[in-house]
């Protein structure tokens, strides 16, 4: 769209400088009047006087390099929009790779801590303390692995946007 504004806009620049030239026209007549026949050519020329479409042109031109401006400001605006869902994909990335072995961890905690409750090694209440933390280690690991995936569905958008300019 931004560049078919600019078209357009260059299209105008041309249509502004073409009034500034000379306008040519031929006109022939042919007439009869009382038992008179006449008949003649003549050779129309208008001089646009005092640059009187200066101010269109410069304004079409104005308009024409507002839009490349805008058009150029958009682009930069899209890298831009990529290059921070990138970096957020891979900071979400990380953080799911910190969460796994979190979880893994986790899980050998958990072990431990059943087997230690199945021998008479620990009380009731620390292996329940060990399933309530392996249980917020999972939910903050899924989590993770959401917010992963929102990012990276913001990072799709975001190429998929790039590639259309």
């Amino acid at each position: 769209i931004q560049e078919t504004e600019i078209e357009k806009n260059t299209t105008k620049v041309k249509l502004a400088k073409r009034k500034r030239l000379p306008d040519f026209a031929v006109k022939l007549f042919a007439e009869r009047d009382d038992g008179m026949y006449n008949a003649g050519a003549g050779i129309i020329f208008e001089l646009p006087l005092w640059n009187q479409f200066g101010p269109e042109i410069k304004e079409a031109e104005f308009v024409r390099e507002l839009s490349k401006i805008d058009f150029e400001a958009l682009k930069n605006k899209v890298s831009l929009e990529v290059y921070i869902a990138f970096q957020e994909v891979a900071l979400a990335g990380e953080t799911v790779e910190i969460y796994s072995e979190a979880m893994k961890e986790a899980n050998e905690i958990l072990r431990l801590s059943n087997l230690g409750y199945a021998e008479s090694e620990i009380s009731f209440l620390s292996n329940l303390e060990s399933l309530t933390a392996y249980r917020r280690t999972k939910q903050t690991y899924f989590e993770a692995v959401a917010n992963y995936a929102r990012k990276l569905a913001v990072l799709e958008e975001s190429i998929g946007y790039a590639q259309e300019i």
